[in-house]
């Protein structure tokens, strides 16, 4: 019976996951400030400090990246 239920709950989490809608129109990063703007009454002043700050964490994430690949692959 338990197995049956783990079964269960696994073939739902596998349809369910399949089940989320993508979104076709524009980066995830610019959909998100423009949601951002719209909920929060941002300034376009603010809108660019957020959009800078993003891209610097953007960049940081890409670095840390490469350099954690490169020393895995120097093993």
């Amino acid at each position: 019976m338990k197995q049956l239920l783990g079964i269960s709950l696994l073939a739902a989490a596998l349809v369910g996951c399949g089940a989320v809608p993508a979104t076709p129109d524009g980066a995830p990063a610019s959909r998100h400030l423009e949601r951002m703007q719209a909920e929060l009454g941002l300034t376009a002043a603010q809108a660019s400090q957020i959009n800078a700050i993003e891209q610097a964490q953007r960049n940081r994430m890409d670095y840390l990246r490469n350099s954690s690949q490169a020393r895995i692959r120097a093993c």
